[in-house]
Order: structure tokens, then sequence, then C-alpha cells
């Protein structure tokens, strides 16, 4: 099967959506297509993006929290998407994920 989708845990506020939404058009966007073109994975990239709230911007260190409740989000969507996956065994066809974060935005909170 083809790799699954790159997902985005960002602090960009989801009520601000219309300004900051990670649009296919976005330069993250199209350097993963693609990647995933280069690899001969067509319609790889990037989805499901997890927002933050403005609840985040306004303390700051809240911003860790959210990331690691959003990544938790995404496991459970995981889990529903594909129900049969064995979820602790790796190597046997688990889903596995791997967290990347940077040095901004508490991702080393998370």
């Amino acid at each position: 099967p083809p790799p699954m989708n790159v997902a985005v845990l960002t602090a960009r506020a989801d009520e601000f959506r219309l300004a900051l939404e990670l649009k296919p058009s976005s330069k993250l966007n199209v350097a993963f297509r693609n990647a995933g073109t280069a690899a001969g994975v067509s319609g790889w990239g990037v989805g499901p993006v997890l927002y933050g709230s403005v609840a985040e911007w306004i303390v700051q260190d809240r911003k860790g929290l959210r990331k690691f409740n959003n990544f938790e989000r995404l496991l459970e969507q995981g889990r529903e998407l594909n129900p049969d996956a064995p979820y602790d065994l790796p190597g046997a066809g688990a889903l596995t994920y791997a967290y990347v974060g940077d040095t901004g935005e508490r991702d080393q909170e998370a």
C-alpha cells in the first residue's frame, strides 16, 4: 500500500483558518506532492491538518498540550480508518507514527 499522507499538527488557530489554512497551493503542500510524484507515489502529500486555537495564541504555554492532544486525535482517526490494523505489533503491518517537530511553537513539549 502507498504510504500515509503526512499529518500536520500546527499552532495556527482554527478560528483563523480562512487566512492561515495550509491550502493545496501552499509551498508545503506543493513540495510534498512533488516529492510523492518523484518517488512514484501519485496523490501523496499533506493531510490531515490539525489546527490549534486562539486560546493557545493567548496562553502560549498551552501550545505543547494542544499539539499532544492533536497527536492523540490523529492516532484515534487512524484507528477509526483502519480498525483491523494492529497497533501494538510494530513490523506486523501496524500503523506507526513519527512525531517530527522543531524548536518553535512548543513542539518539544508535545
